[in-house]
Formats: structure tokens, C-alpha cells, sequence
């Protein structure tokens, strides 16, 4: 999560414009898989069926201009105040004005021999567009470090 975040932060070209990052991490769960664009290896796909995102919550983090990582709830009830469908993220561009959207982290499914790993980064921008990404990240002597970033997903309407 933290190392997702920082090379976001040093790399704004990837994130030129701030995201909420809600602090609940995304359920992959309930994703449907069989529509991506790209198929995760199949052992990513069963470790994270195997973590509940239930009770983990992501630290509250603001670790540059473009991140700050947000309660769910709170977000959840700005978008809920005005009462429409979809709602219309006027209460939330209240709250957070610069914000372009929302973005979620699931937890991380390991490899096998525990050098790389994937998160499934998903984000919501107004009620126009949303999408998701699968980020495989690498360790090494310094940490993990995203490698590739797969779009599995995009709706723009």
C-alpha cells in the first residue's frame, strides 16, 4: 500500500491530479474477474479469495499533494447527503475541492516465492468514469516497487 502510494507521489506524471484513497481496501471478491482485460495468474486470484478485506484498515496516510487516504464511511456519507442515484459528488468536491475521485487498494496476493505481489487499484471520477488496475509490484533489496500496471477495467460514460 505505502509503496503503491509513494511511487505515485514520485512519479506525478502517473497522478497528476489528487485522489481520496478510502482507507477500507477494495473487496476483489466481488469483482468479475472473467470480464478484465487482463487475467491476474491464477495464484493471485486465490490468495486474495482466501484474505478477508473486512476488518483491515489502511493507515491514514497523506504522503504528497495527490494522496491522502480517507475513512470509507465519511466518504460514503458525502456521497450519500444529496440523495441522488448515482449521486452526483457534489458534498465530496465540497470536502476535498481538489479532488479529481476516489480510489481504493485491495490487500496484496503474494507469489509463490514471495517476490512479487499484486494489488487491484480501483477508482471512481465523478459519476462519468471508473475503472480499476492490477499493480504488480517487485521486491528487491530496497523494498517493493510496482512493475507493471494492468488495466483491467474502464467505464466511461
Amino acid at each position: 500500500f505505502e509503496a503503491l502510494l509513494a511511487d505515485e507521489c514520485m512519479h506525478p506524471g502517473k497522478a497528476p491530479t489528487p485522489e481520496i484513497v478510502l482507507d477500507m481496501p477494495a473487496d476483489v471478491v466481488s469483482e468479475e474477474m472473467a470480464s478484465w482485460k487482463w487475467q491476474p495468474p491464477a495464484e493471485y486470484v486465490e490468495h486474495w479469495a482466501r484474505r478477508s478485506s473486512n476488518t483491515m484498515r489502511w493507515p491514514k496516510l497523506a504522503p504528497c499533494a495527490n494522496r491522502r487516504v480517507a475513512e470509507k464511511e465519511k466518504v460514503d456519507a458525502l456521497l450519500a447527503k444529496d440523495g441522488k442515484i448515482p449521486p452526483s459528488f457534489e458534498y465530496f468536491y465540497a470536502a476535498f475541492p481538489n479532488a479529481r475521485g476516489i480510489a481504493q487498494v485491495s490487500l496484496p496476493a503474494y507469489s509463490a516465492d514471495g517476490r512479487s505481489a499484486a494489488v487491484l487499484r480501483t477508482f471512481r471520477h465523478d459519476i462519468y468514469a471508473s475503472g480499476a488496475d492490477v499493480v504488480v509490484l517487485m521486491r528487491d533489496a530496497s523494498g517493493w516497487r510496482p512493475a507493471q500496471v494492468h488495466n483491467v477495467r474502464l467505464s466511461i460514460f
